[in-house]
């Protein structure tokens, strides 16, 4: 599903897509490859990027984030960020963002 979403969404968010979310996902999510997902709002949940996906993170994660592709973390999240081996992911975590308690005061260098 593309463009914008919004609401409570109680199944696994799948993004094959653009799509902007603007809501509450209370069992994940998934970007496939060709898909791009811009968070603002909250997932409960592991979030899943497979090679040639992409996420951009400006909500809160309540779970790991699995980057196979490429993440963006402006906002939250309280688990951790997991580079996968398959594609070459790309994480960047900016200034004032949270990963797993810890605040990020300056921004990362692109990993991958």
């Amino acid at each position: 599903m593309g463009g914008k979403r919004s609401g409570i969404v109680t199944e696994p968010l799948v993004v094959a897509e653009n799509m902007s979310f603007h809501g509450i996902a209370s069992e994940g999510a998934v970007v496939r490859t060709g898909g791009q997902l811009n968070l603002h709002g909250i997932l409960d949940g592991d979030l899943e990027i497979q090679p040639g996906g992409r996420a951009n993170v400006y909500g809160i994660v309540n779970g790991t984030i699995h980057n196979g592709g490429i993440v963006i973390v402006a906002g939250i999240v309280r688990g951790e960020v997991r580079e996968g081996t398959l594609g070459a992911p790309v994480t960047v975590v900016g200034t004032g963002s949270w990963i797993n308690g810890v605040e990020r005061l300056e921004p990362s260098e692109p990993r991958g």
